[in-house]
């Protein structure tokens, strides 16, 4: 048998006496309280009275799905049995309850009026806010991961214009150091060209030198290759017929045959 209700009870955590209590605070799940049982009352019924609308100070029926299955008893009543429904809808701070009969928890003979005070109990209910409360934890920190991330985001975002500035100012430094070292192998890539411009003059001096004093210590051959008269130059001037031919040359003295020497043996 469920126990009854006790009014002096109050379904709510235990909060700390000093401080401000903000929405903001990780969980409200309390593990000393029992969110299975909480207190409605009625608002609406519909003709037959088996739809109830039913308000509630606590949201925490925002969990209830519809087919969740509650159980209730009338509040002031010496019944101590409990009547069982089934949600049908959830809006705030008040959820439809379908109730098939309501003789268990309730008298026939009484009228079952608007603002009827209910205490009602539901496992389900305590299933889902234990999950909600793990739920909200993990959104919690999905939360604060988002906020860092945003954080830095915003933090780009408003600095932006100096980190504009910070980025130009490097790459101008960079340009800077480039220029310079483009400067510098230029003049040293001048210098080069002077002293290589230098260095070729000298060595062409020395190579006309070497070439003068090598022609000038050059061994000429000893053996005559042609005739001289071979290298007579044909200026078209009449001359005789080469070889001419044997004269004879009568001395006062003898008659001497002479020779020319193209006559002789040894010249071929």
């Amino acid at each position: 048998m469920i126990p009854f209700f006790s009014q002096a009870v109050l379904v709510t955590p235990n909060f700390k006496k000093e401080g401000i209590v903000s929405t903001d605070v990780d969980s409200f799940y309390d593990i000393n309280v029992d969110y299975a049982r909480f207190a409605g009352r009625v608002t609406d019924k519909d003709y037959s009275g088996k739809i109830l609308k039913i308000r509630t100070e606590i949201n925490n029926i925002k969990f209830f799905r519809a087919g969740d299955k509650v159980q209730f008893r009338v509040a002031n009543k010496k019944v101590d049995k409990f009547c069982s429904g089934h949600v049908r809808n959830v809006e705030k701070f008040h959820f439809v309850l379908f109730v098939n009969n309501l003789s268990k928890c309730f008298p026939d003979e009484s009228y079952f009026r608007r603002g009827t005070q209910l205490y009602l109990y539901s496992p389900t209910l305590a299933d889902r806010v234990i999950e909600g409360s793990r739920h909200r934890k993990t959104l919690l920190v999905q939360k604060d991961d988002f906020l860092k991330q945003l954080n830095k985001i915003n933090h780009f975002l408003w600095s932006f214009d100096q980190e504009r500035i910070k980025v130009a100012a490097e790459y101008d430094q960079q340009i800077l150091d480039l220029t310079n070292k483009k400067q510098k192998a230029m003049d040293d890539l001048i210098a080069l060209k002077k002293d290589s411009m230098a260095l070729q003059k000298e060595l062409i001096s020395k190579l006309d030198t070497i070439d003068e004093q090598t022609n000038y210590f050059k061994v000429e051959r000893q053996e005559p290759l042609t005739d001289r008269w071979v290298l007579d130059h044909d200026l078209g001037v009449p001359v005789g017929n080469r070889p001419q031919d044997i004269k004879e040359i009568e001395d006062e003295k003898s008659s001497i045959l002479t020779e020319h020497r193209w006559h002789r043996s040894e010249f071929e």
